[in-house]
């Protein structure tokens, strides 16, 4: 894991460890960076470090962690994961390794959760609608040799499991108000939470389509 100053400047290696590292995330006022890893040749875990790369920790829980996501409140942990290998689903945690809850359950893969910014909702991407999951008629295929990822919301509790689109996305935030979910599909767009208002996001200088 590294820290870089926005203009590009001052790189600096907080982790250091031969294991791999990924999936960073800063906690709401900016103390402690939550990641996942595998080092120590230990199941996949969550760990927390300082900005300073100090105070390295591993948060103690029995499930699996990866791609965790720092509610707004700064008191849990949203993650991808679950309590053996490949099982994914998305669960929660307190920052300090307690009330490990389980929010999702799915036959095919939940992942890459992301919270929204009043903390009551999570927005993650499922390979639950494709057809190598799913024998709906209406399941789906990407074409390619990956799953079919689409946009699903679910409040912070476990309830209210909606789907949002059923369009072509793995990688999903919140706008900063709440309002819309910017999605990386084969296309980078933003859709309301409800799905409504599906609009391409167009960068100047970079190809479309």
């Amino acid at each position: 894991i590294y820290i870089v100053n926005a203009n590009g400047t001052g790189g600096r290696n907080l982790t250091k460890d031969p294991g791999n590292d990924w999936g960073p995330d800063w906690s709401p006022d900016g103390s402690t960076i939550v990641f996942n890893s595998d080092r120590d040749g230990l199941p996949m875990g969550g760990f927390l470090v300082e900005p300073s790369g100090s105070h390295l920790r591993r948060i103690r829980t029995d499930a699996d962690v990866e791609y965790p996501s720092w509610s707004p409140h700064g008191d849990r942990i949203a993650f991808m994961g679950g309590d053996g290998p490949g099982e994914y689903d998305i669960w929660t945690v307190a920052v300090d390794g307690t009330n490990l809850r389980q929010l999702t359950d799915s036959v095919g893969s939940d992942g890459w959760p992301d919270w929204s910014p009043d903390g009551t909702r999570i927005a993650f991407t499922s390979v639950r609608d494709d057809c190598s999951y799913s024998d709906a008629p209406d399941c789906h295929t990407t074409g390619d040799i990956g799953p079919h990822h689409d946009v699903w919301v679910v409040n912070a509790d476990g309830t209210g499991l909606t789907r949002v689109t059923t369009e072509f996305g793995q990688f999903v935030t919140w706008s900063p108000d709440g309002r819309y979910l910017l999605v990386s599909g084969f296309d980078l767009y933003v859709i309301r939470p409800d799905g409504a208002g599906r609009a391409s996001v167009q960068i100047p200088g970079l190809p479309y389509g």
